[in-house]
């Protein structure tokens, strides 16, 4: 038993100690206010061709977020990347996976996949975010969020929520 103990390869070297790279994270609530805003000038994505269903295939996105700060217009943008309608017992729901991009007053960006329905026939909506990286201080970050309180105005398409969640940042 004594041997074994004391071969080299069993003995971790304090370089190896120091090489290993410990993050340290942190997890925040978070509380925002978002407007999406469509581009109904620009390329469309079609969800539905019986009954037809076309939609803006992206726009901007404002807000504010406690922890990321005010979101800008010009530099915060979405893409459908896939939308689909479904019957179900409450009616007829649309559903849409959607890129987005946000970008604050400190240049740092948010990379967020959205996850969002709407019953077509009662006009409710819902859905949550997927935070899935970042950069500056929000390199590494994840999180989710959910929609509360959806109002989509069904003449312009601009939406607007408010979104509760958690967000785990990666401490420097």
């Amino acid at each position: 038993m004594l041997g074994v103990a004391c071969q080299d390869e069993f003995v971790k070297s304090e370089d190896n100690l120091k090489s290993a790279k410990i993050e340290k994270t942190q997890t925040f609530n978070i509380k925002a206010n978002i407007t999406a805003i469509p581009n109904n000038e620009g390329p469309t994505i079609t969800c539905s061709e019986e009954p037809e269903v076309i939609m803006s295939g992206g726009g901007w996105v404002s807000g504010q977020e406690n922890i990321f700060g005010k979101i800008v217009l010009e530099k915060s943008t979405y893409e459908k990347e896939y939308c689909e309608l479904n019957m179900t017992a409450e009616g007829p729901v649309l559903y849409t996976r959607v890129n987005v991009q946000l970008e604050n007053t400190h240049h740092e960006k948010h990379f967020v996949i959205n996850h969002h329905f709407i019953n077509l026939a009662t006009g409710d909506s819902w859905g949550h975010s997927e935070l899935i990286g970042g950069t500056g201080r929000f390199e590494g970050a994840t999180g989710t969020t959910e929609m509360l309180n959806v109002i989509v105005d069904p003449v312009t398409g601009i939406g607007t929520w408010d979104e509760e969640g958690e967000i785990t940042l990666v401490l420097k």
